[in-house]
This record gives C-alpha cells, sequence and structure tokens, in this order.
C-alpha cells in the first residue's frame, strides 16, 4: 500500500516538475519571427537570382549558352550589389 502511495506521490510530483520545465522553456524562447522588411525581400530576391544564374551557367558550361549564362550572371550579381550597398546605406 505505501509503494501505491509513494509511486502517485512520485507521479504527481514529476507531472509537476514537467510543467514548470515547459513554462520555463515557453518564457525563455523567443516569439514568432518579425515579419521581413521590403528592402530584405528586395536583398533575399537578388540572391536568389544570382543562385539561379548560377545554376543556369553551370549547366551551359561548355555550350553556346555558357556566354549568355555568364552575361546573366554577372547582371544578377550586379543587381545583388547594388541591393547590398543599398542597405549599407540606409543603415548609417
Amino acid at each position: 500500500m505505501d509503494q501505491i502511495v509513494t509511486t502517485d506521490l512520485a507521479m504527481k510530483a514529476m507531472g509537476r516538475v514537467l510543467q514548470i520545465v515547459v513554462e520555463e522553456i515557453q518564457a525563455t524562447t523567443p516569439g514568432r519571427r518579425p515579419d521581413p522588411t521590403a528592402a530584405d525581400r528586395k536583398m533575399m530576391a537578388a540572391c536568389k537570382e544570382v543562385g539561379a544564374a548560377v545554376d543556369r551557367l553551370l549547366q551551359a558550361k561548355f555550350s553556346p549558352g555558357e556566354i549568355p549564362a555568364r552575361k546573366a550572371l554577372e547582371r544578377s550579381a550586379l543587381r545583388l550589389k547594388k541591393e547590398l550597398e543599398r542597405q549599407k546605406n540606409a543603415r548609417k
């Protein structure tokens, strides 16, 4: 009988300890991420464009499409550079 009571008390204590731990974790965990700004979205779009251009260049390697793919990569990289400079200047 004593063993059953002890086990019951241990289970209740563990439940309470678990509840406290969960509350502590939730209190220290930040909420959801802030929505990206328009500038962040433009920068990410430019990054994706550069990535896509790199993929196209790698696929066109040693083919007639290599030169246009290389030029598209250069244009994408320049757009990304301009966007990064805009971000840098906006923070000053």
